[in-house]
């Protein structure tokens, strides 16, 4: 479970990352900032609500990673446009949260869940 958190963290590190390289790109800078701040503190809380076993969170976690995806593809395109590297730093995010959700969903990973009590 600890590969899979850590992947996470990475890619949450790796989004700040590629937020501070697109910032010239950003047309309305507050309102931008605000987002990317609620999503990484989002991010981060669903990260270790993972760490710590909640099966509700690895789930909420793959839900929004899958709604997601029908917008990366658009999205990675726009960022190699204004940056290579942060359309590579991106690519590899959504490789990382792939592979840690292919983690928490198989096993042993998915154990830990089980072996959790129910606790809100």
């Amino acid at each position: 479970m600890s590969t899979a958190v850590l992947l996470l963290g990475l890619s949450l590190g790796l989004g700040i990352v590629t937020s501070a390289l697109l910032q010239p790109h950003v047309p309305s800078r507050g309102q931008t900032l605000f987002v990317q701040v609620a999503t990484f503190a989002l991010l981060a809380w669903l990260m270790y609500e993972i760490w710590v076993g909640r099966n509700w969170a690895r789930i909420t976690y793959a839900v929004l990673w899958i709604l997601g995806f029908a917008l990366y593809v658009p999205i990675l395109i726009r960022f190699f446009h204004f940056s290579s590297i942060a359309g590579a730093i991106n690519l590899l995010q959504g490789l990382l949260q792939a592979v840690a959700l292919y983690l928490v969903f198989t096993e042993p990973g998915r154990g830990w869940f089980r072996a959790k009590s129910p606790v809100a």
